[in-house]
Parts: C-alpha cells; structure tokens; sequence
C-alpha cells in the first residue's frame, strides 16, 4: 500500500502507522478501540501514542472522563519534513569538511544489502536536470524495488532527471516498463544482452553497477574518464537498440 510506504519514509514504524490509521479513520477513539482496531494489544497501544504525542500526530480528547485519541492533521506530516530537514541542514557543513578530507583517489563506494541499494538509487537522481544512461533495471528492478519505487519515481520527476534504458529485447520486459509509476523515461530493446539481474548506471561523473540478486549489492565509480568510456559504449548500443 503506497501509503503505508510513504508513512515509513517519514519515519514512523509498522505499529505507529496502524494506530495514526486507526485515530484518523475514526476521528477519535479510546485505547480499547484503538486496540481492536489496530489489532495490537492495550500496552502497546499505550507506548505507542506516546511516541505519536510526541510527534504532534495525536492529540488527547476527554470525553465523560474518558480519554480519546485523535489523529492530528495530515498536514501535520509536513513538519516531520521539515524537522528533519532542519536537522540535517545544520549538519551538512561539518559533514562536508569530514568527507573533503578523504584523499580523493577514493573513487569507488561499495554497498550491500537493500538499503545499500537504495543509496545507490538515490545518488543516481541527486542531481536536477540530468540525463542519466541505463542498461538493464528493467522487470526485476520492479519487482526489487517495490517498495520505495514510488518515491524513486516521484523524486526523479521532481529533479527533471530523465533515463534512457537499454532492455533485453522480450516480450516480458516491453510489458514491465507500461508500469504506471515509471516516469521520465524513454526506452530502447536489444537482443542477445541478458541484464535481467542486473543494472549499469551512467550519470554525472559516475558510473553504478548494482545486482538484484539474493544477496542486492553494488558500487559506484567516480571517475570522468571510466564514465566518458562508458557513454561511448552505451551510445553505441542505444543506436543498434530497436524501439
């Protein structure tokens, strides 16, 4: 549920989600409601609106002495954004001048795991206005990356990054990318080139490759001139590819 999704991205764990969902759908409920709504037991309810309280998402309502939970604005949401923007924002310059200390021969990042992959993801559209160049990330990107797609989607239109991807020429792959989320992206089909696993990423002056396999890992390469040779190379594909 994209929804759900999204509320995760905010921050809020699986327990938070259901008991905001359950104060917002009713409009205000006791813990016993909440309870049987949610499907989580009465003490977990209770540390849980704690924590929502504390994030301005619930607000208390008494009733005949009794206490009621209501769910706060949806707009409310956006303060999280902000908050961590803000938080963020304060420490980016030391961040910076920690990583512009690093000799600059660390040209190459490894990461694993799903969120690793994520990173790589989002270090791909970390920059507005940019025609990024794809080999593969086709059908088992899709099915990989089902739950933050949306949000890669909706980012990369919001940075006016566009992609131009390189395809296994099958009738599986044609059907994957009329997925409604995919956004900003143009295609071309080839044969004889499995990337089913995986994906080759050009953008910027860099170069990614990630496997979606078992075990999701990939890296970056920072280099200008592995990255012009590899425009060269997929420059060459993309005008053998077929529409």
């Amino acid at each position: 549920m994209q929804t759900i999704n999204e509320l995760r991205e905010l921050g809020l764990d699986d327990n938070e989600i259901k008991v905001y969902l359950s104060c917002l759908a009713e409009g205000g409920l006791d813990v016993k409601g909440i309870a049987q709504k949610s499907g989580l037991i009465r003490t977990t309810v209770y540390g849980v609106l704690q924590s929502l309280m504390k994030k301005g998402l619930v607000s208390i309502v008494k009733k005949e002495g009794v206490k009621f939970f209501r769910a706060a604005s949806p707009k409310e949401l956006l303060s999280i954004i902000e908050q961590k923007k803000a938080k963020i924002s304060s420490i980016i310059p030391e961040l910076e001048k920690i990583r512009s200390a690093v000799p600059s021969f660390y040209n190459i990042e490894f990461f694993e795991g799903r969120n690793g992959v994520k990173t790589i993801t989002n270090d791909i559209i970390s920059i507005p206005n940019q025609i990024v160049k794809v080999v593969g990330a086709g059908k088992k990107w899709l099915e990989f990356s089902e739950s933050f797609a949306t949000i890669y989607y909706r980012k990369k239109k919001e940075q006016n990054v566009r992609t131009k991807t390189i395809l296994n020429n099958s009738k599986e792959e044609r059907e994957s990318m009329k997925n409604a989320k995919v956004k900003n992206s143009e295609f071309k089909f080839i044969k004889d080139i499995d990337v089913t696993n995986i994906a080759i990423f050009i953008y910027h002056d860099k170069v990614s490759f990630v496997s979606y396999e078992q075990s999701p890992r990939g890296f970056i390469i920072k280099d200008k001139e592995f990255n012009r040779i590899q425009n060269i190379f997929f420059d060459n594909l993309w005008d053998k590819a077929k529409i």
